[in-house]
């Protein structure tokens, strides 16, 4: 397919060899602008010595809480929110969570009384607890 146009490219036509350069400094290029958004990239450090189940904070709350949980990996995490009678009430998905510690705060409008929670991390149950709503 040599000197002929088969996709939108910026490219086209040409020897082998000018082919062949031109992927190659694309490719070059490319691998150079990943490097330096890498940077950016938060991955933390996972310690099991360090590890704890799921926290809640403020318990009694208002209206916000924090979630305070560890993951070892970057990991997908759901918090279920259920009533007294076991319904769910919401589903939290913070952004994926980085190995380490991770904080989700959540401003709620749920009314006075008990609730719980589980944690799922990737699908599978990680923790849970209680925590209550008070009038402000």
């Amino acid at each position: 397919v040599l000197n002929e146009w088969v996709w939108p490219n910026v490219f086209c036509c040409g020897i082998y060899d000018q082919h062949v350069g031109y992927l190659r400094n694309w490719l070059l290029d490319r691998m150079e602008w990943m490097d330096g958004a890498m940077k950016t990239l938060n991955a933390g450090t996972y310690n099991s010595k360090q590890y704890f189940k799921t926290e809640v904070r403020p318990n009694p709350s208002v209206d916000r809480l924090e979630f305070r949980y560890y993951v070892r990996y970057t990991d997908k995490v759901e918090i279920g929110i259920y009533d007294t009678a076991g319904r769910l009430i919401e589903t939290l998905t913070p952004q994926p969570a980085v190995n380490g510690e991770n904080i989700y705060s959540w401003p709620h409008s749920l009314g006075p009384g008990l609730y719980s929670y589980g944690v799922r991390v990737n699908g599978q149950r990680e923790s849970g607890g209680v925590f209550a709503v008070q009038h402000p």
